[in-house]
C-alpha cells in the first residue's frame, strides 16, 4: 500500500539486525536520515521535545532510527506521516547473543545468571515496544503503531517487504553482510 510521503522510524532492538537496516535507510536517504543518540546520562527514550529539535536540524526527515526511537511515545502528534518499523528475533537467540555482545565487546564480567535476573533485560523485545513487560500492550502497539514488523529468520524477505509497505521508492534493501 502506499501511504505517499512517510517519515520511516525504525525502532532498533538490540541484536535484532538493526545494524544492517540502519546501514540501509543511511544509504537509501543520506541527509534525510538520523541516528538518534541518546543525549545525556540515562537517556533511554526518544522525547518529543528531542524529536523537534532533530527536526530543526534535519527539516526534511524522511527516516529516523536508533534504540531511543520508541513507538509508545506519540512522536506523530509532531509529525503525522511518521511510520514506526521494527525487526523482532527469536527471544532465546536474541537473549544470548545480547548477552554475549556485552561480554565480548562491552567487556562486562557476570554470570549470565545473574545478567539475565537484571529487570531490563529480561522481556526485552516487549519492553522496547510497549515500556513494561506487558505482553498484551505490545501485541496492541504492533498491530495499532508498526507500518511493518520484520523477522530477523526471513530478512531479506522482510526487507523487500517494508520497501512495499514503505511506499517510498527511495528505500533501497539491498546491503553486504
Amino acid at each position: 500500500r502506499n501511504l505517499g510521503s512517510v517519515m520511516l522510524a525504525f525502532v532498533h532492538i538490540e541484536k535484532a539486525s538493526g545494524t544492517t537496516v540502519i546501514d540501509t535507510l543511511r544509504r537509501s536517504f543520506g541527509p534525510r536520515h538520523c541516528d538518534a543518540i541518546p543525549v545525556g546520562h540515562g537517556v533511554t527514550t526518544l522525547s518529543a521535545d528531542g524529536f523537534r529539535f532533530i527536526l530543526k536540524i534535519y527539516p526534511k526527515l524522511e527516516s529516523i532510527a536508533g534504540h531511543i526511537v520508541k513507538p509508545y511515545v506519540a512522536l506523530e502528534t509532531i509529525r503525522p506521516e511518521i511510520r514506526f518499523f521494527n525487526f523482532l528475533r527469536e527471544p532465546v537467540d536474541r537473549t544470548i547473543s545480547h548477552y554475549q555482545y556485552q561480554i565480548n565487546r562491552m567487556r562486562k564480567s557476570i554470570p549470565f545468571s545473574e545478567w539475565i535476573q537484571v529487570e531490563k533485560y529480561r522481556d526485552f523485545q516487549t519492553r522496547k515496544l510497549a515500556e513494561k513487560a506487558d505482553l498484551k500492550a505490545a501485541k496492541e502497539i504492533l498491530r495499532e503503531k508498526m507500518l511493518f514488523t520484520g523477522l530477523l529468520d526471513h530478512f531479506d524477505e522482510s526487507l523487500v517487504i517494508l520497501r512495499q509497505r514503505s511506499g517510498n521508492p527511495d528505500y533501497d534493501p539491498h546491503y553486504r553482510r
